[in-house]
C-alpha cells in the first residue's frame, strides 16, 4: 500500500517506507568549534563574566562595549579578573577646602587651585595643596574695592610664573596678576583692554607670546589678546563671534607643519594666526556651551569635548595623510548618564587622561581608548586634577559641591590596597544576554558569584526577561550563599535575560570586589529527527488528479536554499512538524514520461531528505 506524506501543504505518494533517523546536533557553546553531539544528549555549558579585554565581560552578549565600559553602572573594570563598584564622594577624603575650585595647575612643587567664591566677597585667593595633614594654604592675589560676584576667571602657568585673571567692577577691564612663587602677586588691567568682560578669560602661550582670550556673552564675541611683556599691555590678535566665552586653549601643529595656538569655543576649534591677526575655524560644531571645555593635547592628539546630542569625547590627530576627528566614546550611545558632556580634562603621567563630565562623574581614559569609572556622582562640574607633587603620593582631586575631595593612589589596584572604602550601595545592570535561550524552550539556570562578601555585606540579585527592566527577585548572595538557582517556571526559557546586582553593606570599612560572575545553564535539547522517502511523481500526479509537471514544480519550491522558512511535514499518525529540506535527489532527471515506460527505465522517482531543526 502506498504511503502518503504532506510536505509544505502538498500531498505526495511515497514508494516504500519513510525512513527515520536521529539528527546530530551541535551543543550551543560548541557550535563555533563544530563539535557534534547527538540530539538526545544534554549539553551542560557555562557563560562567564570573567577576563575579557582586561575587565568584566561575557562570551556572548548583544553589545560588547557595554561590558568593556560599563558606563551606566560605573563598576571599575580595569584590573583583569576583578571588578569593583564605583566610588562615591562619601567614599573619598574631604580635603578641608570648603569652596569650589574652577581650575587647577601644577606649579613650584604644589597643586594650585583658583576658587569660584571670593573671601568676604572682596578677596581673590589662590590655594595650594600642602599634603594630607595641612591640606590647603591660601595666598591672597588681590583685595577688590567692592563686593564682587563671579569675578574669578582663570589660573594658569607657563612654568616660571602663575597668572590669574579676574574682573574688578571698579576698573574698566579684566585684571591680570602674575606671581613667581604664588605668594607675592602684582598686576593690573593690561593697557589695551578697555572692557570689563563679564564671562570668562583663558591664558595660553605660543612661543614667546602670551595670549589671553576674553569673552562677553552679551556682545557674542571673544577677543584674543597677545602680549610679550607679561600682560603689562596687550594688542588685539583676533576677534571671534561666539555665543559664549572661550572654552579651552591648545598648541598644535597645523597642516603646513607650523605650531599654532588653537582656541576652543562653543562653535568649534579655531586656529589663531598671530602674524595676520586673524582666526579661522578648523573644526566646526553645532553650538553648545560644553564644546571644547578645557580641551588638551594628550598622547600626540588633541582631545576635544563635544556637548549635546551626538557629543562625547573626540580625538583630532594626523593619520599619515590627513587630520581626522574620531569619536573615542563616552557619549549618549555608550549609556553615559545625562549628556555625558566633559567639562574638564587633565592629562596625567603613565598614559591616562582624566575628565569630569557634566553629570559630575570622574573618568579615566587609557591608551587603549577604554574609559574607567573613578568617582560617580560628584556634585559640581568645575575641575579634576591628578597630582603627586606635594609628597610623591598621587591624588585625584575633584569638586563635590562647594567642597573639594581627593582619592589617594587613584590608579592603584583596589585588590592590593587598603585605602579604598565603600560605604554606599552600588548596582550593576547587565545588558541583555541570550546564552542561546531563545532557541530552546527548556533549560536550567544557575548564577554563581566569586568575590569578596563578608558578614556585613550582601549582593541582591533581580532579573527580568525579554528586555524588561530587572524587577523579579532571584535571591541574595551572602558570605555563605554563593549560588542562586532560577526556580521552575521562572519564565526564562526561550527569552533573553537581564540581571541587576546591588551590593549593600552596613560598615564603612568593607571593600567589595567581584572576581567572576558565572551564569551556568543546562539546555535540554529536544530529539530532532530526519526523514528520507522516495516520491513517485506519477502516483502523486494521479492522487492529485493532475500532471507530473505540477508535482515537479511543487518539489522545486522546497529546494535547499529556495525556502526562507521551515516547511510543515506530516505522514501517517504523526503530529505535524517543521522541517528543512536538505536534498532532492533525482529531481534534475525527473521527466513527465508516460506511465507506459518500462519499469526499469522510469525516471519518475525523487528521493527527499528533510530534517527537523532546533
Amino acid at each position: 500500500m502506498a504511503t502518503k506524506v504532506v510536505l509544505n501543504s502538498k500531498d505526495y505518494v511515497v514508494r516504500g517506507q519513510v525512513k527515520r533517523y536521529m539528527v546530530q546536533q551541535l551543543a550551543p557553546v560548541q557550535r563555533a568549534s563544530a563539535t557534534v553531539r547527538e540530539g538526545a544528549n544534554i549539553a551542560l555549558s557555562s557563560v562567564a563574566w570573567g577576563i575579557l579585554t582586561g575587565g568584566l565581560g561575557i562570551a556572548r552578549i548583544r553589545k560588547q562595549a557595554d561590558f568593556e565600559r560599563l558606563a551606566t553602572s560605573q563598576w571599575e573594570t580595569r584590573w583583569p579578573g576583578q571588578v569593583t563598584p564605583a566610588l562615591l564622594p562619601t567614599d573619598t577624603t574631604d580635603d578641608l577646602l570648603t569652596t569650589a575650585a574652577t581650575v587647577a595647575v601644577e606649579f613650584n612643587g604644589f597643586l594650585w587651585v583658583l576658587t569660584t567664591a571670593l573671601t568676604g566677597g572682596t578677596v581673590v585667593q589662590v590655594y595650594y595643596f600642602t599634603g594630607a595633614t595641612g591640606r590647603w594654604t591660601a595666598n591672597t592675589i588681590r583685595t577688590l574695592g567692592t563686593v564682587q560676584a563671579q569675578a574669578v576667571y582663570d589660573l594658569w602657568t607657563d612654568g616660571q610664573r602663575l597668572f590669574a585673571a579676574f574682573k574688578d567692577a571698579l576698573t574698566t577691564g579684566t585684571q591680570v596678576y602674575t606671581s613667581t612663587d604664588g605668594s607675592s602677586w602684582s598686576g593690573a588691567v593690561p593697557t589695551g583692554i578697555t572692557t570689563a568682560y563679564e564671562d570668562s578669560a583663558l591664558f595660553w602661550k605660543s612661543g614667546t607670546t602670551l595670549l589671553l582670550a576674553v569673552g562677553d556673552t552679551s556682545a557674542k564675541s571673544i577677543w584674543v589678546y597677545k602680549s610679550t611683556n607679561n600682560f603689562a599691555n596687550v594688542t588685539l590678535a583676533a576677534t571671534i563671534v561666539s555665543s559664549s566665552g572661550p572654552k579651552g586653549w591648545a598648541t598644535y601643529q597645523n597642516k603646513a607643519g607650523s605650531v599654532v595656538p588653537l582656541l576652543g569655543t562653543a562653535e568649534g576649534v579655531w586656529e589663531i594666526d598671530l602674524t595676520n591677526s586673524a582666526a579661522s575655524l578648523m573644526i566646526g560644531m553645532a553650538a553648545h556651551a560644553n564644546n571644547c571645555k578645557r580641551m588638551c593635547v594628550w598622547e600626540d592628539a588633541l582631545y576635544v569635548p563635544v556637548g549635546g546630542v551626538g557629543g562625547g569625547m573626540y580625538r583630532w590627530q594626523w593619520d599619515g595623510s590627513r587630520m581626522v576627528f574620531v569619536n573615542v566614546g563616552m557619549n549618549r550611545d555608550d549609556g553615559v548618564a545625562a549628556a555625558g558632556d566633559f567639562v574638564s580634562l587633565w592629562p596625567a603621567e603613565g598614559g591616562w587622561l582624566f575628565g569630569m563630565d557634566s553629570a559630575y562623574n570622574v573618568w579615566a581614559l587609557d591608551r587603549d581608548f577604554r574609559w574607567h569609572s573613578m568617582v560617580a556622582g560628584a556634585n559640581s562640574a568645575y575641575f579634576v586634577a591628578v597630582s603627586s607633587l606635594t609628597d610623591a603620593t598621587a591624588r585625584l582631586h575633584y569638586n563635590h559641591g562647594v567642597n573639594l575631595q581627593y582619592l589617594t593612589k587613584p590608579l592603584s589596584n583596589p585588590g592590593a590596597t587598603s585605602g579604598l572604602v565603600y560605604n554606599t550601595s552600588v548596582a550593576i545592570e547587565m545588558p541583555e544576554l541570550d546564552v542561546f535561550m531563545p532557541a530552546n524552550d527548556k533549560c536550567f539556570l544557575c548564577l554563581a558569584w566569586d568575590g569578596v562578601i563578608d558578614a556585613t555585606s550582601q549582593v541582591v540579585v533581580v532579573y527580568d526577561v525579554a528586555g524588561a527592566s530587572p524587577a523579579t527577585s532571584l535571591g541574595t548572595f551572602t558570605s555563605t550563599v554563593k549560588t542562586l538557582t532560577f526556580g521552575s517556571g521562572a519564565g526564562v526559557s526561550g527569552k533573553t535575560l537581564r540581571l541587576k546586582l546591588t551590593h549593600t553593606n552596613s560598615t564603612t570599612t568593607h571593600k567589595a570586589t567581584l572576581n567572576t560572575l558565572i551564569l551556568e545553564y543546562q539546555v535540554v535539547l529536544p530529539d530532532l529527527e530526519g526523514y528520507v522517502f522516495a516520491v513517485d511523481l506519477w502516483e502523486s500526479a494521479t492522487l492529485r488528479q493532475g500532471g507530473a509537471e505540477e508535482v515537479i514544480a511543487d518539489l522545486t519550491t522546497v529546494l535547499p536554499g529556495a525556502m526562507v522558512t521551515l516547511a510543515p511535514f506530516q505522514y501517517g499518525k504523526m503530529a505535524e512538524t517543521k522541517v528543512r529540506v536538505r536534498a532532492l535527489e533525482g529531481l534534475e532527471d525527473a521527466v513527465s514520461a508516460p506511465d507506459a515506460l518500462d519499469e526499469g527505465e522510469r525516471r519518475g522517482i525523487v528521493t527527499v531528505t528533510c530534517e527537523e531543526v532546533l
